[in-house]
């Protein structure tokens, strides 16, 4: 519903469109040709400083900033977007070096077959094009494979994404992915076949045919350990990012919201300006629904507030304190406005730290009272007790209305668990009559369960009124918390793909050089060695490839951990604990990987 601006500001009766410190709104503007966003910004700091000098009670000290739009709906997102394509690309390469591994491996292990097809005639080009269609075959069938995976994929994304993920609902496998993909499984075939094709087609008939028949092969293992050096390099670099966002996460659940979540369930009003245009209308069908809420045999007790926490929303008010030095514009400090009901604070069990709480005799026709929280009893008020104190919340030029602190009360989080203490100012409800509003319950019932009980009591005070949204409390926090829990199972499944992949890689080579060398290994045993002492020689040269790739993936992880410093939640972008177990998670993995090859070459 689209609406003429002028009409709502009659219609929204509740909402003060006309004052000049109404600053909620956000303008759009249509750039002419040819201009930029940076000249924009330089108009629109000249109307800013125009604006001031012709209302300084209201606009001095306030500014306009101009950004594009792709600018304002992405940069919550961005630095976690590159994230995962960082991540994806490392993906990316382990495949391709696995590709390359296998390639080489296999190249190696037809040099006879090469060196027959030479000798009866194959040119080098021949050979070339053979490998490469059989490598760009097996691409084609995992390009397709993946489709299929793909579509799955999005699936499984758009269900975990949070409601406020950019775009997310036109996140599709469309043509341009499909094309995207198709270039890719291509480029990766031709790309990372071509080494192995290219050594395999300059094998020499004679000597390969000679030496076929002895076990040998052409092919020299420091390629393929290079290619095992890199995967465990990226790898690396992967799981230490992943550790570290983990960890944040598992941080970020440890803070407490600063009241209690556990059997709280909540539902949204709003009430229309035809029907309860009035205050003490507004206020009557709120005290009846509680007291009706109240009368519950599962309802231990109710609540009411304009802006929950974790609902997504909130309301800052500038504000002075009585006998402080005044100040105007945006040199007036800010704090978070909520109105309640007497019993949320009760409700919520959020602590009482001095004086009172609201009672019902806080009503319209009584002393204008509030209840600060600690941060702004400490900021504003030092050592001083804020008890009857007076805050004057009205902004210039409106004269001033002034509120007697009656209370303190904890901190509490509104949008975010990691979100630092900010200042709040809480107001009767009975006294600010909010049309836009939340009822909150305690009861043990889940919020399904309790849902269709609110919609009765609802009905029985207006059976024309709806109730808007029903939650359960932990589950507004949980959402509040869906961006970290994503990317941090994104990338945590990137990683795994990578350490599978890793292993994979360093089992193969290992596995190869086994068989490759097995007549070099039958004369160490006949010259004296133990089964154990070959297993062991195996072994070590795994340890120290794998090694080789930790090291320069240590390198590679401090770099992006500094980049990803302003996703983590208090743990440090090079906490020692995760930079000590990602390696040597890794090089036990390697191990682990080699360990079958080993005891391969234990039976020669």
């Amino acid at each position: 519903l689209w609406m003429p601006f002028n009409l709502a500001r009659r219609s929204l009766a509740t909402i003060d469109l006309t004052g000049r410190a109404t600053r909620w709104a956000q303008v759009i503007a249509l750039l002419r040709p040819g201009v930029s966003v940076e000249a924009a910004g330089r108009d629109a700091e000249e109307i800013a400083s125009t604006l001031a000098a012709e209302h300084p009670e209201s606009n001095k000290g306030w500014g306009m900033r101009v950004r594009s739009l792709e600018e304002q709906t992405t940069a919550g997102v961005r630095t976690a977007v590159w994230l995962l394509l960082a991540a994806v690309g490392g993906v990316l390469l382990l495949a391709c070096a696995n590709v390359a591994i296998i390639l080489l491996a296999r190249a190696s292990a037809r040099t006879a077959e090469m060196a027959i097809r030479s000798a009866l005639g194959a040119g080098r080009g021949a050979l070339i094009r053979q490998l490469l269609a059989e490598g760009l075959a097996y691409a084609v069938v995992g390009g397709v494979a993946s489709i299929g995976v793909a579509y799955a994929g999005v699936r499984v994304l758009k269900a975990m994404a949070p409601g406020n993920a950019p775009r997310m609902a036109e996140a599709s496998v469309n043509p341009a992915v499909l094309l995207f993909t198709l270039a890719l499984v291509v480029g990766t075939a031709i790309l990372f076949g071509l080494v192995p094709a290219l050594r395999a087609s300059r094998t020499n008939a004679a000597d390969a045919l000679r030496a076929s028949g002895r076990g040998s092969t052409s092919v020299g293992r420091r390629w393929l350990e290079a290619f095992v050096a890199l995967e465990f390099a990226l790898t690396c670099a992967l799981l230490a990012g992943s550790g570290l966002l983990l960890r944040s996460y598992v941080e970020l659940n440890r803070v407490r919201p600063g009241f209690d979540a556990n059997n709280l369930v909540s539902g949204d009003y709003y009430l229309p300006y035809f029907s309860y245009g009035k205050p003490e209308q507004r206020v009557v069908f709120q005290k009846k629904l509680m007291d009706g809420l109240q009368g519950l045999a599962a309802v231990e007790s109710v609540g009411l507030i304009d802006w929950l926490p974790f609902g997504g929303y909130e309301s800052r008010q500038s504000f002075e304190v009585e006998g402080q030095a005044p100040a105007s514009g945006a040199d007036r400090p800010s704090a978070n406005l909520r109105a309640v009901s007497p019993g949320y604070f009760a409700t919520l069990r959020i602590p009482l730290r001095a004086g009172r709480l609201f009672t019902d005799r806080d009503q319209t026709d009584a002393k204008l009272v509030a209840i600060i929280n600690e941060t702004l009893a400490r900021r504003r008020f030092g050592s001083l007790d804020p008890i009857g104190r007076r805050l004057n919340l009205a902004e210039p030029p409106a004269p001033a209305v002034w509120r007697e602190v009656v209370g303190v009360v904890g901190n509490v989080k509104h949008i975010r668990l990691h979100e630092s203490d900010f200042p709040d100012i809480y107001v009767p409800a009975y006294q600010q009559s909010p049309d836009l509003f939340t009822v909150v319950v305690r009861t043990p019932l889940e919020s399904k369960t309790f849902g269709p009980m609110l919609r009765r009591a609802t009905a029985g005070v207006d059976p024309d009124q709806p109730v808007n949204e029903i939650h359960s409390m932990d589950s507004l926090i949980a959402a509040s918390m869906a961006s970290e829990r994503l990317r941090t199972a994104l990338l945590a499944a990137f990683a795994l793909g990578a350490l599978l992949l890793a292993l994979a890689g360093a089992g193969g080579v290992t596995w190869f050089a086994v068989i490759s060398q097995t007549r070099e290994m039958g004369l160490r045993m006949a010259l004296g060695a133990t089964p154990a002492e070959t297993a062991r020689l195996v072994l070590r040269r795994a340890l120290a490839v794998a090694s080789v790739g930790v090291a320069a993936g240590l390198c590679a992880s401090f770099a992006a951990a500094r980049a990803i410093g302003s996703l983590l939640y208090a743990v440090s972008p090079f906490d020692p604990a995760t930079f000590a177990i990602a390696p040597l998670a890794l090089l036990a993995a390697a191990v682990a990987a080699s360990a079958i090859p080993a005891w391969r070459s234990m039976r020669i």
